[in-house]
C-alpha cells in the first residue's frame, strides 16, 4: 500500500500521502549535545538548546537589603543586627513576574532585630505597606499587578 514518501535535507517533505509517519520510516536527526532540546521559534526554525534547569535560585543577606527578581528564595540573616531593619519590595513594571512565587526566610534567632519587609510602592496584601517577619519565619509571597503594585502572601510559617 503506497503511504507516501519521506524525503529531506534540512526540512521533512511528506508526498503523496499523510501517513507515512506510520510507516516504518527512519527520520535521523542530527543531534544537540547533552542536556539540550530542540526548540522552535514558531517560523520554521528548530534549534538545539540548552536544558533550563529546575533549580531554585537563592540569595542570603546579612541585614537589610531589597528583593532581586532574579532569587526564588531570599534569606535574611540578622543575628548580628539590632533595632528595625528593612528588606524592600521593590516596584516594577514587568507584568511577566505576575504570579511568581518568592520565598523570604529569616535564618536567625535574634530577638534583638526587628526585620520588616517593606513594599517600595503599592501595597501588601490590599492595604498594608509592610510586614514584620519574625524569628526563623518564612513568607512566599507573590506580585498580584504591577499597575497598581500590589503583593499578596501565599503562605507564613
Amino acid at each position: 500500500q503506497n503511504k507516501g514518501t519521506l524525503s529531506g535535507n534540512g526540512a521533512i517533505t511528506i508526498t503523496n500521502g499523510t501517513d507515512i509517519l506510520f510507516a516504518d520510516a527512519i527520520v535521523r536527526v542530527n543531534g544537540g549535545t547533552k542536556g539540550q532540546v530542540l526548540t522552535s521559534n514558531g517560523a520554521d526554525d528548530a534549534t538545539w538548546s540548552n536544558a533550563g534547569t529546575n533549580a531554585i535560585k537563592i540569595a542570603r543577606i546579612d541585614g537589610a537589603g531589597r528583593l532581586d527578581f532574579v532569587n526564588d528564595l531570599t534569606i535574611i540573616n540578622a543575628a548580628s543586627s539590632n533595632g528595625t531593619i528593612q528588606f524592600i519590595l521593590p516596584t516594577t513594571e514587568d507584568t511577566g513576574l505576575i504570579g511568581k512565587i518568592f520565598s523570604i526566610k529569616r535564618a536567625d534567632a535574634n530577638n534583638g532585630a526587628i526585620v520588616k519587609i517593606v513594599a517600595e510602592s503599592g501595597t501588601i496584601e490590599e492595604t498594608d505597606t509592610q510586614m514584620t517577619l519574625g524569628e526563623t519565619n518564612t513568607v512566599q509571597i507573590t506580585i498580584e499587578s504591577v499597575a497598581p503594585m500590589k503583593w499578596q502572601i501565599i503562605s507564613k510559617f
